[in-house]
């Protein structure tokens, strides 16, 4: 079982008691009923990201150089076409999604012209990466974060709170860090101070994360075959989604706040689950 040992709040690496924010909810999700099940049409490869954009559910895999798009309802639409091997995948509006590459670039790519936009230059061992308010948050090296413009200016870099961060997710005042190594997740300010941490004692792999519109962060346990959801103070924990529903090495996940849709991918086998969350 994947179990969370309790969070450890802290500031600047001293233990402080946590006083939550007062525009905040601190609830869990209630439901997920499935939605429906995509097969996806892949070549054996792992899955490396998703994403949801205007009732389009699109997927990556790694060293594939295109994106798969199907419907909410499961049907496969297209696929597109890319100039560099995908690692993540994030939405910037109705239209346009950017793509970390494997070669140390981020291109935008417009969903309805299937067109790549100019690039970023990043660095070729980033990781993770999120969006949020005209700002991009990519892991550099595990160690660090640099914060970028859609123009590729970087307006500051943060140092991670550990050396094994993989994945990150972004809300409007806070960064979600999974740490590979230590089997971690960090809540951090968006200037990398850490707010709180959780922990589990099974040493189990957790891989995607992703939040929702109240700042409840879900994490797919890739060995686990499951996923948790836990609030945004990190004092609320569950386990939302497991094996019976289908997951098995759940890889990449990702919340679409506008349609309360989560879906969850598995990481080689080509399927994905779409789940109505009601909060």
């Amino acid at each position: 079982m994947y179990n969370f040992y309790a969070c450890i709040f802290n500031f600047t690496g001293h233990t402080a008691t946590h006083k939550p924010l007062h525009t905040e909810k601190h609830h869990l999700p209630l439901t997920a009923k499935i939605h429906c099940e995509i097969e996806i049409n892949h070549v054996h490869k792992l899955i490396t990201d998703c994403a949801i954009i205007k009732n389009k559910l699109l997927f990556i895999w790694l060293d594939t150089p295109k994106i798969i798009i199907h419907d909410t309802d499961g049907t496969f639409d297209k696929e597109m076409n890319l100039s560099c091997k995908p690692l993540r995948i994030s939405p910037i509006d109705d239209d346009t999604v950017a793509v970390l590459c494997d070669n140390g670039s981020v291109t935008f790519v417009t969903l309805s012209k299937c067109d790549e936009q100019t690039s970023i230059k990043t660095s070729r061992d980033c990781s993770g990466m999120s969006y949020m308010d005209g700002l991009l948050y990519v892991v550099v090296n595990g160690e660090s974060i640099d914060v970028f413009t859609l123009e590729g200016n970087i307006i500051r870099t943060l140092r991670c709170p550990s050396s094994g961060i993989e994945n990150i997710a972004v809300t409007k005042d806070k960064l979600f860090l999974t740490d590979w190594f230590h089997e971690g997740l960090y809540c951090c300010d968006l200037y990398g101070r850490v707010i709180w941490t959780c922990f589990n004692n099974d040493q189990i792999l957790r891989q995607g994360l992703t939040t929702d519109d109240d700042g409840n962060v879900y994490v797919a346990g890739l060995y686990s075959r499951n996923v948790f959801a836990i609030s945004s103070d990190g004092n609320r924990q569950t386990e939302l989604l497991t094996s019976s529903n289908g997951l098995d090495l759940p890889a990449a996940i990702y919340f679409d706040k506008l349609l309360k849709y989560l879906l969850v991918c598995n990481a080689d086998d080509g399927h994905a689950f779409l789940f109505q969350i009601k909060l």
